[in-house]
């Protein structure tokens, strides 16, 4: 058997599942809250943060099953987008 995990970096939360290709059973699920700072209009996300809780989220559901995976699809937050440096680290935080 394999398995295959889908990353949602969504508004509300950042879920990860793992499922059974052949009958569509999920496997194991992590979830880690949007890290939003500031209020109303203000509100933004750390990037840093976000992809913290991420690869929380991939490292826990990895850990909780034994079958191979052999894919991972993410899905993200619409228009929200990053800015990153030169050397890859992100400039700004991400206005959803």
């Amino acid at each position: 058997m394999s398995a295959l995990i889908g990353l949602d970096v969504g508004t509300t939360n950042t879920k990860a599942v793992a499922f059974d290709p052949e009958t569509g059973a999920v496997i194991a699920v992590a979830s880690r809250p949007t890290p939003y700072g500031g209020k109303g209009a203000a509100r933004e996300i750390d990037p840093e943060r976000l992809w913290d809780g991420g690869a929380a989220c991939l490292r826990q559901v990895a850990a909780t099953i034994r079958e191979p995976i052999v894919a991972v699809g993410v899905a993200s937050m619409a228009e929200a987008g990053v800015p990153l440096g030169r050397v890859g680290r992100p400039l700004y935080p991400i206005i959803p």
